[in-house]
């Protein structure tokens, strides 16, 4: 069966019993992760014990392709429900999974399958939402709303009171990646000790730095017009799994922050001054090249204008045509960087 949206939370944090495997796939690596780890521990409290879960790769797969329904059928040792994943499935593995999934029993073995980004065609997909109790649960890079609401549950769940301000800044600041928030809220919650009340300031001390490194650089040699440093940081960040929906996400709020900047200054309102009472806070360390970049496309609303509409239909490719979405991104960077400089020769 495939979930909506507004049923997955509910789903992966009680997994009904009658469910025998979940596919869990999309292009938010962090948020695969803690999905899986979340329905994980529900079959298999301790994840290390060796009875109980077994691993299986696709390579192994490709090789046998009975392994993985004799695996599901075996009993456990030690006696309790046994989980069996199999991570990074791909499609020359989709047959193996599918005929897996055809016999597995309600009442058997647990089956985990992760997965990068899937069409709606793939043999995956297809097995797992046709099933009637295996489930399809897609991981989508979630936009600053839905982090900002991952990042207050997560604080006042651990006893904490937090600012607005603060809560924004995180969701902002976290390239859209689910693993990257739960990591940066623990870091925060040990920085704080017993002092139960989190605000802006405590953010940007401790989260700022380490969340904005290499996709805000990327971002900042798109605004700039740097096409080799639009490059280089797009290497490194796609390099450390940034995903790229995660990165056109990124730079969609900041040209949208830049629009709004000179909406501001259309009405009066000096650029410093647009800069200062922005929101989200911009980390203050930004806040220069902010002005830079403002100088750049503030001249010409139309080009800010026209980068959003280059992000936005980038995104809207990387999720429904199954191209390459790092290959998506990277043009599309490359064609805002250059924007400006077309629309000043234009009108020359």
């Amino acid at each position: 069966m495939k979930l909506v949206a507004n049923r997955i939370d509910a789903f992966v944090s009680n997994v009904p019993k009658p469910c025998p495997a979940v596919l869990i796939y999309g292009p938010d690596h962090g948020l695969i992760s803690v999905r899986a780890e979340a329905i994980a521990k529900q079959i298999v409290p301790d994840l290390s014990d060796p009875f109980r879960v077994a691993e299986i790769s696709p390579a192994r797969l490709k090789e046998d392709g009975a392994l993985l329904t004799d695996e599901l059928g075996a009993l456990s040792f030690m006696g309790g429900r046994k989980l069996v994943r199999v991570r990074e499935a791909d499609a020359a593995s989709a047959n193996a999974i599918a005929e897996a999934l055809a016999t597995i029993r309600t009442d058997g073995a647990f089956l985990i399958v992760t997965a990068g980004d899937l069409t709606p065609t793939s043999a995956l997909r297809k097995a797992f939402e046709s099933h009637p109790e295996a489930a399809a649960i897609p991981c989508y890079v979630e936009d600053e709303r839905a982090l900002a609401g991952v990042v207050r549950t997560l604080i006042k769940d651990a006893g904490f009171e937090v600012d607005n301000d603060a809560v924004d800044y995180i969701a902002s600041h976290s390239q859209g990646d689910r693993l990257m928030v739960s990591s940066e809220v623990e870091k925060l919650l040990i920085y704080k000790g017993e002092d139960n009340h989190v605000s802006l300031e405590d953010v940007e001390r401790v989260v700022g730095d380490a969340t904005e490194s290499s996709l805000q650089d990327v971002i900042n040699g798109v605004a700039a017009g740097d096409y080799a440093n639009v490059e280089k940081h797009l290497r490194k960040a796609l390099h450390q799994g940034v995903a790229p929906i995660a990165l056109l996400r990124a730079a969609e709020s900041y040209f949208i922050r830049l629009y709004e900047i000179a909406a501001a200054e259309a009405r009066g309102v000096s650029r410093m001054q647009a800069v200062e009472t922005s929101r989200p806070p911009v980390f203050f360390k930004q806040k220069p090249l902010l002005m830079q970049h403002a100088s750049r496309w503030c001249a010409h609303p139309q080009a800010t204008a026209k980068a959003i509409e280059i992000l936005y239909v980038a995104e809207a490719e990387c999720k429904r045509t199954g191209a390459d979405a790092e290959l998506i991104a990277a043009n599309a960077f490359l064609r805002i960087a250059g924007v400006p400089t077309v629309l000043a020769r234009k009108s020359a």
